[in-house]
Formats: C-alpha cells, structure tokens, sequence
C-alpha cells in the first residue's frame, strides 16, 4: 500500500488494526514517515478548527458564468455553414446527375447497346456544350451558389464575432 495512503487512513480512523501494525512498523524504521505523519496531524487538526460557511445553493452556476464571462473556460464552436453547403451542393450534383442518367436511359434503344450508350451520351454533352442557353443557365447557378456562400459566410463571421464579444 502507499505510504500517503497508509497514513491518511491513520488519520482519518478508516485504517484497521492490519494498516495500524503496518504503520508502527514503518514508523519505527523511518524517520521520514514520522515527521510526514506529524506533519498531516498537525494538518488534520488545524482543519478540523476552522470555520467554514456553506456554499449558496447557485454557488456553481454562478462560478460557471462568471469562468465564461471572464473567458477563463473557452467554449468550443463548431461550423456547422461549410459542411451545410457542401452537402446541398453535393445533393444538388447528385439530382443532376440523376436526371441525366435517367434521361439518358430513356432514349435508348431496346437493344441496350453500348454503343448507343456511348453515341447518346456523347450526343447529350455535344448539345450542352454547343447549346448558350445551358451556358447561360450554368454561370447564373454559379453565381448565384458563389453569392449564397459568400453570404452565408459573412453572416457566420459575424455571428462568430457577436459571439466572441459576448
């Protein structure tokens, strides 16, 4: 057993009449023991004399507030904007895709050849690239999905700040 131990149970009266004899041995073979043991009484007997008031019943939240307030307890913040765009850009990807495929499939043949695979997907990218209205229709998304995120970013910055200067 530890020797801190052994003796704080001494001192407190949980130790048992094995921790006792233990004790006293050690104590006799040790000089150091002693005066430690001596020491932690004295220790013991002094804070049995003090006076001690009872904590108010709010004594922890309002310890709490005050570390929070103070900034001495910093609260981790996660950002929750990034990952929300990406997924609805990434969704947004995903339905595009979809309704491509699907189409695609539409038109072809019964026969399921991979060339008529080939020949209408290759027809469907040559209609999107020589056709200016999706050219037009893509650069509006774009720039409209580049606005959204740079607002959703500011306003998230500022939040942030808002926050940090609470």
């Amino acid at each position: 057993m530890n020797i801190d131990e052994l003796l704080n149970d001494y001192i407190d009266g949980s130790a048992d009449s094995n921790k006792i004899n233990e004790l006293k041995e050690l104590l006799e073979k040790d000089e150091m023991t002693a005066k430690k043991l001596k020491a932690l009484k004295a220790v013991d007997v002094l804070m049995r004399r003090m006076d001690y008031e009872k904590a108010p019943r709010d004594f922890s939240e309002k310890f709490a507030a005050a570390l929070v307030k103070n900034r001495a307890v910093k609260k981790v913040r996660k950002d929750f904007v990034t990952p929300t765009v990406l997924s609805l850009f990434l969704t947004v990807m995903l339905g595009i895709l979809a309704v491509s495929f699907y189409y695609s499939y539409k038109t072809i043949d019964n026969t399921g050849a991979l060339t008529g695979i080939l020949r209408d997907v290759s027809n469907g990218i040559n209609f999107i690239a020589g056709n200016k209205l999706f050219h037009l229709l893509g650069a509006s998304i774009s720039l409209i999905a580049l606005t959204i995120l740079y607002l959703l970013n500011e306003t998230h910055r500022r939040f942030r700040k808002k926050l940090k200067d609470l």
